[in-house]
């Protein structure tokens, strides 16, 4: 072995084998390569670099690996907050829907029910009352029921519980009829409450608006009612009401 290593020592360094894996190796491992004879050197590099070529296989499979489980758990935290999200958003329109139904049913309901008050048994008789009272300039108390009624559905219309087209296919008529009708009584109890009738004003403001503005839409079919009332036309509505029967 020592005359192997003489004779090694002994070649000259530009014919000496070059080594390029011995720089690759870690300082301690080149350093023993390098101190070894010839042909250990030759098997020591080669086994060293091969160990090194292993290792950092290893290491990217490793970190390849760890990258894949990372973004595997990162994909599936996506998807589960898309799902959460989708679900949520269809509970939401359910929610919803289920509202609108709800409303539609309950202002179905309240139509129904103002629209059976009205052409009842018991106010029918109260509207035949106050119309004559009317038309012989009398104040009675079925007149105050009449705009008590009024009021009620001024009320309910303002929150929403009747639908607006229905409430001026159902009801303007009459609302605007016992508005100009009343109005004396509804000037006197104003000198006393400024704020009397204050819905029922409102109930038949708005269904004018809608009627002229529905007019205007269809001027053909649906002339115009807006506007006040003049002494004829209060006349022949309350000749209509005169004919109810009780």
């Amino acid at each position: 072995m020592a005359a192997s290593g003489q004779a090694y020592a002994s070649v000259p360094w530009y014919r000496r084998p070059s080594f390029p894996y011995i720089e690759h190796l870690p300082s301690d491992l080149s350093s023993i390569v390098a101190q070894a004879p010839f042909p250990r050197k030759c098997l020591a590099a080669t086994i060293g670099c091969a160990i090194l070529a292993r290792l950092k296989v290893t290491a990217d499979t490793t970190r390849l690996a760890a990258f894949d489980l990372a973004s595997a758990v990162g994909w599936a935290t996506i998807g589960a907050a898309v799902i959460a999200a989708l679900g949520i958003i269809v509970a939401l329109a359910t929610l919803i829907a289920q509202g609108r139904q709800v409303r539609f049913s309950a202002t179905l309901d309240s139509l129904w029910r103002f629209d059976d008050q009205l052409h009842g048994q018991e106010m029918r008789g109260i509207r035949l009352a106050a119309a004559k009272a009317l038309k012989q300039r009398k104040d009675i108390p079925e007149i105050v029921d009449v705009l008590n009624f009024f009021e009620m559905l001024g009320l309910i219309f303002r929150k929403g519980g009747i639908d607006k087209d229905a409430a001026l296919s159902n009801f303007g008529y009459w609302v605007r009829g016992y508005w100009y009708a009343c109005r004396d009584r509804i000037a006197s109890d104003r000198k006393k409450d400024p704020t009397a009738w204050e819905e029922y004003e409102r109930l038949k403001t708005a269904l004018e608006e809608m009627d002229a503005k529905r007019s205007r839409k269809f001027r053909a079919v649906y002339p115009s009612t807006a506007g006040p009332m003049w002494a004829e036309e209060i006349k022949e509505f309350l000749n209509d009401e005169l004919k109810l029967k009780v």
